[in-house]
């Protein structure tokens, strides 16, 4: 019970950050559902999530298209573009792997290292802090989101307590460049952006 609690107030004093209301930025549809069409086709090409998780991802990418406030016509054609995406032998999955901060609510982390994937998720996190994307409900989802995966990730209870004090900081690492990062931190937020209506 006791670690609800801290979940909680740590729960709020991350998302007071943004208690002021967000200003969401402008987004690039075309680029966004290039980057979730790269991530399906490296899924699909190295196995990367189990059938139900695969079948949440997809459910989430159809729920994100249509929060998308554009017209019908190009919600149609950004549907089209996410299904015609197929696996391919050519894909390189080793030196692809960045694609996996797309996929990282989905994926079952036991049994391999996860810092390389809490590295994604704390630049994600740290560009959210900085730059404001995320509505507050959207904001709170995602650290939520980022203390169930550290819960259900490989590690051990020391790698989990240090990723979870490293995850509960409020205030954004000064690396964060609101110009350079914004393809990583759609990549780690992107399922988040249409919760709250901002």
């Amino acid at each position: 019970m006791r670690r609800l609690n801290v979940r909680a107030a740590a729960a709020v004093v991350f998302c007071s950050l943004l208690a002021g209301g967000v200003s969401r930025a402008q987004e690039d549809v075309v680029g966004d559902i290039t980057i979730l069409t790269m991530a399906k086709t490296h899924d699909e090409s190295c196995d990367v999530l189990d059938s139900k998780a695969r079948a949440d991802f997809r459910h989430a990418v159809h729920e994100w298209i249509r929060s998308l406030k554009e017209d019908e016509d190009a919600k149609a054609r950004t549907q089209k573009a996410w299904d015609d995406a197929r696996a391919t032998a050519q894909h390189d999955c080793q030196q692809q792997q960045f694609l996996e901060a797309a996929l990282w609510t989905f994926r079952d982390a036991r049994g391999e290292n996860p810092q390389g994937q809490f590295r994604f998720l704390m630049k994600g996190k740290n560009f959210e802090l900085k730059c404001h994307v995320l509505s507050t409900d959207g904001l709170r989802a995602f650290y939520q989101a980022g203390l169930d995966w550290i819960g259900r990730s490989g590690a051990n209870d020391a790698q989990k307590s240090a990723m979870t004090a490293e995850w509960q900081k409020a205030n954004p690492s000064e690396e964060a460049d609101c110009q350079k990062d914004t393809m990583l931190d759609f990549m780690t937020t992107w399922m988040f952006r249409a919760k709250g209506g901002s």
